[in-house]
């Protein structure tokens, strides 16, 4: 874009500019608030899913989409291992390194094969746990955690009271069955949406297949969480079974611009648990419509520059996606700066676009500028510090001869009040 001198007419216009680009992209956004009957009714009504209790939330606002018997407390099976998961993470750092001890697993436990006196570092025994169901790989966190296992299973409990998960109780950091061991959909849903906001276990919640690193020759894993591995969508998150539980899962998915967290308890099958599942998200993402307030490179605002015309353009440094919910409203509110002076060069980040629905920041973008800006020149310095103080020098004239003539006419009226007085005494 070519850049040039210019004047305060220039400002102004680059301000009418500014102004005009954000009711534009006001009047885009309004309509999504307006959906068609037929768009509102195609998800139809929830499913009825062969499970003891189900919940489905949306993971960016916590919002409950749908349920059945959301607080009904039942056995958690290796879900539990969510928890043990987020106190790894929280308390170890991923590089460190865990001498592994012996672990006594029955022939029909889920184990990641640890050898004892094993060296492993927290991030292979974290994608052990997540993506193996590794009950030793379980154990050997909580160990590193609080040096026992009871003493980590207290700090488990604690930690579910902070967190908000008043129908949970955990006997140990694995999953068995045990008086006691006990959890709602409404929890695993609470937990999912703590974990999945954070980067860490996202990744790994997400991962179909990795390299544990600390092994050596390095191994490579492959998720035995079959929901992950049947859609491209699915972003997570834990299975579990034991005879009492049955087959339960904490799903997530992303599509159409929503994040969907699903919990799945008490299905009779590892087929059942995985087609509930799908059967709940997809249901749920038929209830969004996918919005894209902005995108990478294409231009989203523009800002002043001082001394010259026109001004410079402002794109967002990624494209964003948002999924909207009928009655939903989507608005994008941009911090800039009034007027930026150069140099300036291409890709730097000016100011912030903030995305908000229903009046809730849901996500950020930078904004970064469209073309480079030199420094002004001598001559336009001049011109423009000249033309700054001939504008402040005409407000100060105009205001003076505004109170000129308020003056005047006050001191004409008073002259004419006092005239008034003297021809009335005289008569």
């Amino acid at each position: 874009m070519s850049r040039g001198t210019g004047n305060s007419s220039g400002h102004s216009g680059a301000r009418l500019k500014v102004l005009l680009l954000s009711l534009l992209a006001v009047l885009l956004l309004a309509p999504v608030a307006q959906v068609p009957a037929r768009e509102r009714d195609r998800a139809g009504d929830p499913p009825k899913l062969a499970a003891k209790s189900w919940v489905l939330v949306e993971r960016r606002s916590g919002d409950v989409l749908t349920s059945k018997s959301v607080d009904e407390v039942l056995p958690m099976a290796s879900t539990t291992k969510l928890m043990t998961a987020y106190l790894a993470i929280k308390r170890l750092d991923p590089s460190q390194v865990v001498r592994v001890g012996y672990y006594p697993a029955d022939p029909v436990e889920s184990v990641m094969g640890l050898e004892p006196g094993q060296k492993v570092s927290v991030r292979d025994l974290l994608h052990g746990l997540i993506m193996l169901s590794g009950n030793d790989a379980a154990v050997a966190l909580a160990k590193a955690v609080s040096g026992t296992v009871p003493r980590f299973v207290r700090l488990m409990n604690r930690t579910a009271a902070r967190l908000g998960l008043d129908r949970t109780g955990y006997r140990n950091p694995i999953g068995l069955d045990a008086p006691g061991h006990l959890s709602s959909a409404g929890d695993l849903a609470k937990i999912s949406r703590v974990l999945m906001g954070i980067p860490r276990f996202r990744a790994i919640a997400a991962d179909r297949e990795t390299l544990l690193t600390s092994y050596r020759p390095p191994l490579a894993i492959t998720t035995t969480n079959d929901f992950l591995l049947s859609y491209p969508w699915a972003r997570g998150i834990k299975t579990g079974a034991t005879n009492l539980a049955g087959y339960i899962l904490a799903s997530a998915g992303e599509r159409r611009g929503v994040e969907l967290i699903g919990v799945v308890m008490g299905t009779t099958s590892e087929l059942a648990r995985d087609s509930e599942s799908a059967r709940l998200l997809e249901w749920g993402f038929a209830l969004y419509r996918e919005r894209v307030p902005f995108r990478r490179g294409v231009v989203a605002t523009e800002v002043p520059i001082r001394f010259r015309e026109p001004g410079l353009e402002l794109v967002p440094g990624s494209t964003e996606r948002v999924g909207l919910r009928n009655g939903q409203v989507l608005k994008v509110r941009y911090n800039v700066p009034d007027e930026v002076e150069g140099p300036i060069r291409r890709g730097s980040p000016v100011g912030r676009a903030l995305v908000l629905v229903d009046g809730e920041p849901v996500s950020r973008a930078l904004l970064l500028a469209a073309d480079p800006v030199s420094a002004p020149t001598a001559v336009e310095e001049v011109r423009g510090f000249t033309e700054e103080r001939f504008f402040l020098l005409g407000l100060l004239l105009f205001a003076i001869l505004l109170l000129a003539v308020v003056f005047g006419r006050r001191r004409d009226r008073k002259a004419r009040e006092a005239v008034r007085r003297i021809g009335r005494k005289r008569t």
